[in-house]
């Protein structure tokens, strides 16, 4: 007991802590590498991260381009691609306004006329009858023949006519011959707005030169809208 009393001597203890600071020293310094020691092969994969890395330290091909939100430069367009399947049909759309008035009126009335020095005479005529104002659409066929005494030719003319009243614009002349004896001839007019009621329709026909009879006539007219 003694003889470790005498061991705990201050020379010894102070020896000894000499001992610990050394001792400690040395592990602080093992914990600091020096200034460009620490070379690729001592780091392992994946250990150093963003948080280790000086910010705006790193450039060119350190730095993935990716990661970075930044637009890069707009690329060629790239080739057409192919014309996709046609779309379902589309749906029925609804049916437009019909016409207040059509399909009245009197079809295939025929006859026939003799007219002569430039007199016009009926050569077939009808009557229609429009429940509102309205017009009529006439349509007029004529077969026009020339007469035994005529040497040469003949000259005719036929028009259509709304209550006696000649529609103009379907005035038209008729030529046989010697050549062409007998020819088929189609006139059609539609009337001005006539008032609701019943209206008479006739195509008429005269001699103009020579002898031409006129020894077929069909008439058709159809009551229309007033639009």
């Amino acid at each position: 007991m003694n003889s470790v009393k005498k061991w705990f001597h201050s020379s010894n203890l102070i020896a000894l802590f000499a001992v610990f600071v050394a001792m400690g020293g040395t592990a602080v310094a093992l914990t600091k590498a020096p200034k460009n020691s620490v070379t690729s092969p001592s780091i392992r994969n994946g250990a150093v991260t963003g948080k280790d890395v000086k910010d705006n330290s790193l450039t060119g091909a350190d730095v993935d381009e990716k990661s970075l939100d930044v637009a890069g430069t707009r690329g060629a367009p790239g080739p057409e691609g192919p014309q996709g399947p046609a779309g379902p049909q589309g749906a029925t759309g609804p049916a437009g306004p019909g016409a207040t008035q059509g399909g009245i009126g009197r079809y295939g009335f025929e006859g026939q006329c003799d007219p002569e020095g430039g007199t016009y005479g009926p050569c077939s005529a009808t009557q229609v009858t429009l429940t509102a104002p309205g017009r009529v659409l006439i349509t007029g066929t004529v077969e026009a023949a020339k007469e035994p005494e005529s040497l040469t030719h003949a000259l005719g003319r036929c028009v259509l006519r709304v209550n006696s009243d000649a529609i103009l614009a379907s005035l038209l002349d008729v030529r046989v011959d010697n050549a062409v004896p007998v020819t088929q001839r189609t006139l059609t007019a539609v009337s001005s707005v006539l008032p609701a009621g019943t209206h008479s329709v006739s195509v008429s026909c005269a001699e103009i030169q020579n002898g031409i009879s006129y020894p077929q006539a069909r008439l058709s007219a159809v009551g229309l809208s007033e639009a």
